[in-house]
């Protein structure tokens, strides 16, 4: 266990080398959630946009530089939402990772998401070390569909052990995202037809299941290592 956390803790070169443009990539992340939310569009649609970005920038630094670039990304990003959590309804960043209906424990739900999301990221990388990057590119696109659009066009609604209520029309979004997050990631880490077709229907069916019955605010964990162990199981054996 010791030996896992020296190898993905980032190096002081390391941090030297790369905290410029990852902090980069957080500033255009936060700047783009910012024009959103200042055009007045509702929850969830900014958080959800951070969310596609934090976790999309995280595949591809994992894929270009290692799991060390995506701790470094991690713990600059987590500056920034703990600042939000500090400084609660003052804050635009606050309201726009948070939900009218979760009032007031919106920094305990926002704690839980983080939590969720490291613990998901730690555990991916310490089974499924080189495809843990397929989790957060599932995770980023795919699961990210489930609220807007359930909210959009959910009629069909049913219930779950252990999770809040869902709908048939969100759980399709998951499905559809993460197929066509699939096949696009495909093309770009480099895969063949069949690889990249029966990766998508299968991360589509199991991101689709795992969060339908993942307990409220722990999706992004529970889907990241399912997601990563799949893609495991199905390239790497």
């Amino acid at each position: 266990m010791i030996a896992f956390f020296e190898k993905i803790f980032p190096s002081f070169d390391f941090v030297l080398k790369y905290s410029i443009p990852l902090l980069a990539y957080v500033g255009l992340s936060l700047g783009m959630v910012w024009i959103v939310y200042r055009m007045k569009v509702p929850s969830p649609y900014p958080r959800k946009l951070f969310h596609v970005l934090i976790f999309s920038g995280a595949t591809v630094f994992q894929f270009t530089l290692g799991v060390q670039a995506v701790v470094l990304f991690g713990m600059w990003t987590s500056l920034f939402i703990v600042f939000a959590m500090i400084q609660g309804k003052k804050c635009w960043f606050f309201h726009a990772l948070t939900r009218p209906q979760e009032a007031p424990k919106e920094k305990c739900l926002i704690l839980l998401a983080w939590a969720s999301t490291l613990f998901g990221g730690l555990v991916s990388n310490f089974f499924f070390p080189k495809t843990a990057f397929w989790g957060y590119w599932i995770v980023g696109w795919g699961d990210a569909l489930a609220e807007p659009v359930g909210l959009r066009w959910g009629k069909h609604f049913y219930q779950v052990p252990f999770s809040a209520k869902r709908s048939v029309e969100g759980s399709c979004g998951v499905f559809l995202g993460s197929f066509v997050a699939t096949v696009g990631g495909g093309w770009l880490f480099h895969l063949d037809m069949v690889q990249t077709l029966s990766l998508g229907l299968l991360c589509g069916i199991t991101a689709s299941f795992i969060e339908a019955i993942s307990p409220y605010g722990l999706d992004n964990g529970t889907v990241q290592f399912a997601i990563s162990g799949l893609a495991h199981w199905l390239l790497l054996k």
